[in-house]
């Protein structure tokens, strides 16, 4: 057995550390990058500096340098270098394969590259979304020759890694770390020394996920917030269809990333998307009056169609669908066909027609196009003009109705001059409807004038909530709460028993110093197995001006209720009937639902202080925002049947768990307004009766 001496270990030690040593060498040697080449072309490189046209159409041949731009090309890269330089919001609707996306990621790099920003945002719809945006530039990074030629202080320190990103940690320029970040939401580039780049970082984030307070050390230990934020298509189909997404993304937009920069620098955004439905984010921005910060640009496709619009166009479409759909072949000899009608009459279709881009279309022999006014064509042909008008103009359509919209944005702006609780000086009788709901109780009370003018007064729910914005589904005070022990029966008849006094005996004070009481209450019945709960609530409390209902959709093939015979004791009026259920001694009112609610509509869409115009009190538009989403959720559509042409109102598919209970208050008290006589027919047909009074055994 050796014998251990303290020479033997002195030996060992001194042999490890020489083999550390070296080890730390190799390693340092290959952490070390070296020197940077030289600038390719740099006279090219700072001619970009201040001109993002050029960088774009220099750098990226395979892209935005591929085909010649439009002058709406050249437009909206001009409002993104200004959106950039000068500062400002803007928002860019154009339309689908326009590159608007391909622009965008290309500017990011002209931003960073250049050290114009030090943090850029890169906002998407979500966390998918945003990644491929940043994958896309992170290929420029590493595969484009030209931008490897000319900004070696960024792209030559990561070549060296060659792809292995966990190398970023130990790599060095002249012994200092780069401190390169590359993963798969944010990106910084090498910390090296006199280059403007050095340390700049982008990070990609869903729309939604914008975090608040973002911001990035500099290398020089400066704490810096972004000063340019690009945001990419934030919404998506069903996004742009839901009001409560739409008012979810304006409140992301305002409280959130507007507020990015901080107090002492300015934050500039540039929105890039597509209008996709009629109210949805994009379509609310682009509202001048409401969205005032912001400037906003429509690009569309075709900026004039053609004179043989109705004419030759027409029998091209005819000719390009004409064919055998059992045969996938037949489809290429119809299209041929088609091509060679166009061939033959180019000049006379081509005539008067504007479009926007004179390159988009496809160069693929199966696609038969060989111009851009074709394409558009092609598209409006194939797709339908609702689809073309969408996707192509920026000019979605209503579906189902040529009513015009219910936008949310515009309905929460729509305000009188009158504050909460205050009737207008010419307010001639009050209302009141509440909603039966199996977790609270939603109401509106409203003040109405002869030419039928309504002013909502005042709504909200029973339990309160203590936040303006919430859902029934998720309300944090419900009646189960406010009632421990009892059933949803009980709970909502001692719901009843609460709220309905504080409507009925509440005074409202008129700016001359008269008071007014709500005339006539209507409760809803049709909540499913409640529905006695609620007549019997009626019938005990025995007020006269309280009626329970029952909203009617009456369909075009349905008979109306003006049509409807009336029996002893009730009476109607516009498409309403007063009648007394059978074994009950209270009264109960029916309504045809489709016609009141386009009659609210209208007032929803009339000028200010017109006749029939509907209002709520003043307050700001952000207030009143979740009583405007519940009366934007039900969709009009035109049904004819054989007696007649109606405008039924449903609730989308997509849309069936949003809430819409105050659009049914509303639509309630211009019921309750009707039966008072405030109603566009002159007169009501018949007086109600006075009830007779039940005498209650002692």
């Amino acid at each position: 057995m050796p014998i251990v001496t303290q020479h033997n270990l002195d030996t060992i030690q001194s042999n490890r550390e020489r083999k550390a040593k070296r080890s730390r060498e190799i390693q340092a040697a290959i952490a070390e990058i070296g020197e940077l080449p030289s600038v390719g072309d740099p006279e090219l490189k700072e001619a970009c500096r201040h001109d993002l046209f050029l960088f774009l159409t220099s750098y990226f041949p395979e892209s935005t340098g591929l085909s010649p731009f439009s002058q709406d090309h050249k437009d909206f890269i001009k409002r993104l270098q200004a959106s950039i330089e000068e500062g400002g919001r803007e928002l860019d609707a154009v339309y689908r394969g326009f590159a608007k996306t391909t622009i965008g990621e290309n500017t990011v790099l002209w931003v960073t590259l250049y050290g114009h920003a030090e943090l850029v945002p890169v906002l998407g719809f979500d966390k998918a979304a945003s990644e491929n945006l940043l994958d896309s530039i992170k290929t420029e990074l590493t595969t484009n020759e030209l931008l490897a030629r000319d900004f070696p202080e960024v792209c030559y320190p990561i070549s060296k890694l060659e792809g292995k990103w966990q190398r970023a940690r130990s790599q060095t320029y002249r012994g200092v770390l780069t401190e390169i970040t590359w993963t798969v939401d944010e990106i910084t580039f090498p910390v090296i020394d006199g280059f403007p780049s050095s340390g700049v970082r982008i990070v990609t984030k869903g729309f939604l996920k914008c975090p608040r307070g973002l911001k990035h050390k500099m290398p020089d230990g400066r704490n810096v917030r972004p000063r340019w934020v690009f945001i990419d298509d934030p919404q998506d189909d069903e996004s742009a269809r839901s009001p409560d997404q739409c008012a979810k993304r304006i409140d992301k937009l305002y409280k959130t990333i507007l507020k990015l920069g901080g107090h002492t620098s300015q934050l500039s955004v540039f929105i890039a998307a597509t209008c996709i439905e009629v109210g949805c984010f994009v379509s609310q921005l682009m509202d001048k009056e409401v969205h005032a910060s912001f400037s906003s640009h429509r690009v569309p496709m075709v900026r004039k169609w053609s004179k043989a619009h109705e004419t030759l166009w027409v029998e091209y479409g005819k000719i390009r669908a004409n064919y055998d759909r059992a045969d996938p072949r037949d489809r290429r000899r119809a299209r041929a066909e088609a091509l060679k009608f166009y061939q033959d009459n180019q000049k006379e279709m081509d005539a008067g027609c504007l479009v926007s881009w004179e390159q988009c279309y496809s160069r693929d022999e199966e696609a038969y196009e060989i111009s851009a006014i074709q394409h558009a064509y092609n598209m409006w042909i194939d797709d339908g003009p609702d689809v073309f008008e969408c996707e192509c103009q920026n000019n979605p359509q209503r579906r189902g109705s040529d009513m015009a919209p219910l936008e949310p944005h515009a309905i929460a702006a729509k305000t009188s001059g009158y504050e909460r609780y205050e009737p207008p000086p010419d307010a001639t009788h009050l209302t009141a409807f509440i909603d039966i709901q199996g977790k609270a109780l939603y109401y509106a009370v409203m003040a109405w004038t002869t030419d039928v003018r309504g002013y909502v007064m005042d709504y909200g729910t029973f339990p309160g909530q203590k936040t303006r914005r919430f859902s029934l589904r998720t309300m944090a005070r419900t009646l189960a709460k406010e009632f421990p022990g009892a059933d949803q029966s009980g709970a909502i008849f001692e719901g009843l028993q609460e709220l309905v006094p504080k409507i009925l005996d509440s005074e409202f004070l008129k700016s001359d110093g008269t008071t007014m009481k709500v005339s006539l209450l209507l409760i809803d019945a049709n909540w499913g197995e409640e529905t006695e709960t609620v007549k019997n609530f009626c019938e005990q409390i025995r007020k006269l001006n309280v009626f329970p209902t029952h909203g009617r959709g009456i369909e075009a093939e349905g008979l109306p209720i003006t049509h409807w015979q009336v029996k002893p004791g009730e009476y109607k009026g516009e498409n309403w009937i007063v009648h007394r259920p059978e074994k009950r001694t209270t009264l109960s009112v029916s309504y045809d639902t489709n016609y009141f609610k386009t009659l609210v509509s209208q007032g929803l869409l009339a000028r200010r202080e017109t006749t029939c115009s509907l209002h709520l009190y003043k307050e700001t538009p952000s207030h009143h925002r979740q009583i405007a989403d519940h009366c934007c959720i039900e969709v009009p559509e035109i049904k004819i049947g054989r007696r007649r042409t109606i405008t039924s109102w449903e609730v989308p598919k997509h849309l069936k768990h949003h809430d819409n209970h105050w659009w049914d208050c509303v639509v309630g008290c211009r019921v309750a307004a009707s039966m008072l006589g405030i109603s566009t027919e002159a007169k009501i047909r018949k007086k109600p009766p006075k009830a007779r009074r039940k005498k209650v055994r002692q």
